[in-house]
């Protein structure tokens, strides 16, 4: 379970809203599960819902406040099952409450969705920056957002965030990478079991044969790499990537697992990666 992003709305708020709950896209049928509301918005249809969020901010006027409300994204791992209904309607009933225990006394318009390119569950969710006293909202960075999701988190018995997501720890795909080449000891086949595909080319520039590797990095972001930046990472000598050293790799953890006799099972193998870097990162992650 991650919160994926906040965001300040200033002045286009209708315009999110036709984004969050408009026609789908990507080629999909279809673009919202389920649409729930929180405070005034609760047991609305979404035009009504857009329509008091709209009243809720002329009612208050402002010069000062800077902005009209805020874009949340919560993404759920492959813990709730896309294709579940009911698992839809646990994704819609955790991201209300992280809003009212978040954002009291505050009405919010929240969608639930599986149109993305992971095709797993993630809820958008348009909230105002008025409460019912027309106070603007003070509590509105990703570390408050954080500490009360992986409170509910727990409490629906998902797993909390375990990677900070601020300047301190940012995602380093690169150490991402590496390490699940590690993992498969550059394995071809185990690297496209878990979604990274490695390519070799001949090359006069760095004989006998250039590597590279792209995959999809845990941002949702295509990233595409030359074997040879990573070298350092896989302690292979700088500058080449020669596909003997990551053979010598595969050797290696191959006498490893057959002195301990561990099998590698490669159906759980993005499990092991995850609980690997759990167990080398600060508490808490995306």
């Amino acid at each position: 379970m991650v919160v994926s992003s906040i965001k300040p709305i200033k002045k286009s708020v209708g315009a999110y809203q036709n984004y969050i709950f408009g026609q789908p896209h990507n080629g999909k049928k279809e673009r919202n599960l389920i649409v729930l509301g929180v405070g005034n918005c609760e047991n609305m249809s979404s035009n009504n819902m857009s329509e008091v969020l709209k009243l809720e901010r002329e009612a208050f006027p402002s010069k000062t406040r800077k902005n009209d409300a805020y874009t949340l994204v919560i993404a759920f791992s492959d813990e709730l099952d896309p294709n579940n209904s009911n698992d839809w309607k646990k994704a819609g009933n955790i991201t209300k409450e992280i809003v009212e225990a978040a954002y009291p006394n505050r009405s919010a318009m929240i969608a639930v969705q599986k149109d993305g390119k992971s095709g797993l569950l993630h809820t958008h969710v348009l909230l105002n920056n008025v409460d019912a006293e027309g106070k603007a909202l003070r509590k509105n960075g990703w570390k408050h957002l954080k500490n009360v999701t992986d409170m509910v988190a727990k409490k629906n018995g998902l797993n909390p965030l375990t990677e900070k997501k601020d300047s301190e720890s940012k995602y380093d795909w690169r150490k991402d990478l590496a390490h699940k080449i590690k993992m498969t000891s550059g394995d071809s086949s185990s690297l496209a079991e878990i979604g990274i595909t490695m390519k070799i080319r001949n090359s006069k520039k760095y004989p006998p044969a250039v590597t590279s590797f792209s995959f999809t990095d845990r941002e949702g972001k295509k990233r595409n790499i030359r074997g040879r930046k990573l070298a350092s990472q896989l302690n292979i000598p700088a500058d080449t990537f020669d596909i003997k050293e990551l053979q010598k790799l595969k050797t290696r953890q191959s006498l490893i697992l057959d002195r301990d006799d561990v099998k590698l099972d490669l159906q759980d193998l993005n499990q092991q990666i995850e609980l690997e870097q759990t167990h080398t990162l600060p508490e808490i992650s995306l």
